[in-house]
């Protein structure tokens, strides 16, 4: 309350209510307060309901201590994670009530037909479908003892029996919601919430910084005195607004200036501006000259390379064909080798042959002398 009351008189209760934070602490405020009256009132047999406010308003208390995280370097970071990812859960969170709202009514209908309209009905219609999401089919319940007397399953005795037809249909029309709901749309959470860790995280150092800012910003606007006591800070501001001497809020970083530090600083930042505009000219001039250079450079280096690789490549065409024609000569030379060989070995046999037919032949000529001298 402090701190809405600092940020109403510095800013306006506009800019309070739009941080989350701040809806967090008026909610638990609101929490307990109902919280501590409720166990003031009668219950007939215990303190449930309060106990349950207490409980939520508990959760919630431990919740807020998660702000002072945001000055952590690594954990700040992480905040803004969270927070985006809730955002993305809740665009998804819309898409996914398409597909149960319509499976969930579709399936009902077709397993209990006739079904009263009561606050227990509309339960059990969304119940079944958004546990499927998590594996728990309920194959117990439909598969357990039940009963088709409507005065007896109205009273809770037994569970209904659902339909023969919607035994046979719904857990086809369940096999095809839970390969769209369970796998399509649930891998499309994990891509959205990869995203944007991704996104996030590379920034991760700015928005650590910018935290840590925030926080210190956010401190330095509330009382010097720690609750309870900023009570008599309160009542000081109220003594001091009652007698009409209410200061000017106080934002500390805010830097007053009159008009001769103003037009000192105008007129230095104008020379700042201009220098760093000469200064970038003249680097981006020098850069323009530098990569000029480099491009001519990296033309030549390319170039050179080319160069060099069709002389590698003409020299590895010289040396394949020297390669071959060394082949082809000592196949030329071992083909003459084996081609005189065979030649040799034919004029031996001829040789041999004619030495043959030379020793048939010379007893023939001798007889043939030997009747002519008889003669």
């Amino acid at each position: 309350m402090s701190l809405m009351y600092q940020t109403a008189r510095i800013h306006s209760l506009k800019k309070y209510f739009l941080e989350g934070w701040n809806v967090i602490d008026l909610f638990t405020i609101f929490m307990f307060m109902n919280g501590f009256g409720l166990r003031f009132k009668s219950f007939q047999d215990t303190f449930d309901w309060p106990r349950v406010v207490l409980a939520i308003n508990f959760v919630a208390f431990f919740f807020r201590l998660v702000h002072i995280f945001s000055v952590h370097k690594i954990l700040g970071p992480k905040l803004i994670i969270i927070k985006q990812m809730v955002q993305d859960l809740l665009y998804f969170l819309m898409i996914m009530a398409v597909f149960i709202l319509s499976y969930a009514i579709a399936s009902f209908s077709i397993l209990f037909p006739d079904s009263p309209v009561t606050w227990k009905t509309a339960r059990q219609i969304i119940r079944k479908p958004y546990w499927h999401l998590y594996g728990e089919l309920f194959l117990d319940e439909t598969e357990a003892d039940c009963t088709h007397d409507a005065s007896i399953w109205k009273n809770g005795t037994f569970p209904r029996c659902p339909s023969e037809t919607g035994r046979i249909v719904v857990p086809i029309m369940m096999a095809v919601y839970l390969l769209f709901a369970n796998i399509l749309l649930l891998n499309l959470l994990i891509a959205m919430f990869s995203y944007t860790f991704h996104k996030i995280h590379e920034q991760s150092d700015k928005v650590g910084c910018f935290q840590r800012c925030y926080v210190i910003r956010e401190y330095a606007m509330r009382p010097f005195l720690c609750p309870p006591f900023n009570v008599f800070w309160h009542m000081y501001q109220l003594i001091q607004w009652c007698r009409c001497r209410n200061e000017e809020p106080y934002d500390p970083f805010h830097i007053p200036y009159d008009s001769t530090s103003r037009h000192i600083i105008w007129r230095d930042f104008l020379k700042e501006a201009v220098c760093r505009y000469v200064a970038s000219l003249k680097q981006n001039e020098a850069e323009s000259h530098d990569s000029r250079i480099q491009k001519a450079n990296k033309k030549l280096d390319h170039l050179k390379t080319k160069g060099e690789e069709e002389e590698k490549f003409r020299h590895q065409a010289f040396e394949a064909l020297n390669k071959k024609i060394d082949d082809l000569e000592k196949k030329a030379e071992r083909e003459s080798i084996e081609l005189r060989r065979i030649v040799l070995i034919l004029l031996e046999k001829i040789d041999a042959l004619s030495k043959k037919n030379d020793d048939e032949t010379k007893p023939d000529t001798e007889q043939q002398m030997k009747e002519r001298t008889q003669m």
